[in-house]
């Protein structure tokens, strides 16, 4: 079979030529784009950018694009150890904000704390009063 090709004037040209350069190869043309083909001659519209971006989903990282498909493995971001990615515990069975993970016995509910500080100062004036009274009994 011949095709029909004028280069520089009607010159038929056998199919099974070992000339590439008269075959066109469709693909993606530009160098810059992801799925650039460097064989293709002609192109056919199917480039795709570069999408540069965190590409590990098995953490899964805070950050991470599905969109990415040239991955930047120095750019994922990971949550902190017992907290997901919006800064949140992830096991907070008191809802007071403190991951089960980090709880301290004991009470430290801090508004308890502020409200027993006067009172712990006013106790220790209390036993400040009665260790005069009795230093007084004694002397008098």
């Amino acid at each position: 079979m011949l095709i029909d090709y004028h280069p520089v004037g009607d010159v038929q040209i056998d199919v099974n030529t070992t000339n590439n350069d008269l075959c066109e190869y469709y693909g993606c043309t530009y160098p810059e784009m992801f799925n650039y083909d460097s064989l293709a001659n002609v192109d056919d519209g199917t480039c795709i950018p570069v999408v540069i971006g965190c590409m590990d989903d098995s953490t899964p990282a805070c950050n991470f694009n599905s969109l990415a498909n040239t991955p930047d493995s120095t750019s994922c971001e990971y949550p902190t150890v017992n907290y997901n990615c919006d800064g949140n515990c992830l096991n907070d069975s008191d809802g007071d904000s403190v991951c089960d993970e980090e709880e301290v016995p004991g009470c430290i509910d801090i508004l308890l704390v502020i409200m027993m500080r006067p009172l712990q100062m006013m106790m220790a004036h209390v036993n400040m009063l009665k260790i005069i009274m009795i230093v007084m009994v004694i002397v008098f």
